[in-house]
């Protein structure tokens, strides 16, 4: 039987002012804006205000992820909604779609926040018809809890316990 190949090892940052151009790239992708809960291209300035605003935000971490060979993979975002939980969402380089990075995109991002903010509860909101997306926080053990609504549409919420 042939060994089983080993998952990447990705190192986790802190995303800072020269990333901006890059994950502004990433989220205007057009599959990352179907996964969205807003599908307009984003401008130049919305996203520099919406960066600048989650940089300097205490209750925000960004993180960049990157490969061995020091290639940007993807971002991992959380935001501190309440003292106990934080809301997740992250985007994948679509050069490293496809090759199972999404698991431990989120893996790697979740224990980087909880080395920063500690053994928080993790939501994820998620559009009914991003099939992947939704085995992807499954597969990670986020636990279904039903149906909700996220910025005017239907989503499936997702928990993961500390």
């Amino acid at each position: 039987m042939p060994p089983c190949p080993e998952k990447p090892k990705l190192h986790f940052r802190s995303a800072g002012p020269g990333d901006s151009a890059r994950i502004l790239r990433w989220s205007n992708e057009p599959s990352t804006r179907r996964a969205s809960f807003s599908s307009h291209q984003i401008t130049e300035e919305e996203h520099a205000q919406w960066f600048k605003k989650r940089l300097a935000d205490e209750d925000s971490r960004l993180y960049v992820a990157e490969s061995a060979q020091g290639q940007h993979v993807g971002l991992v975002r959380f935001v501190r909604s309440a003292p106990e939980h934080a809301e997740v969402g992250i985007v994948l380089d679509p050069a490293f779609r496809g090759k199972g990075l999404g698991g431990p995109l989120l893996q790697g991002g979740i224990e980087r926040m909880r080395a920063d903010w500690g053994p928080l509860e993790i939501l994820a909101d998620i559009k009914p018809e991003n099939a992947g997306s939704l085995r992807l926080f499954e597969k990670a053990g986020f636990v279904r809890v039903g149906e909700s609504e996220y910025a005017g549409q239907p989503c499936v919420r997702y928990v993961l316990s500390p």
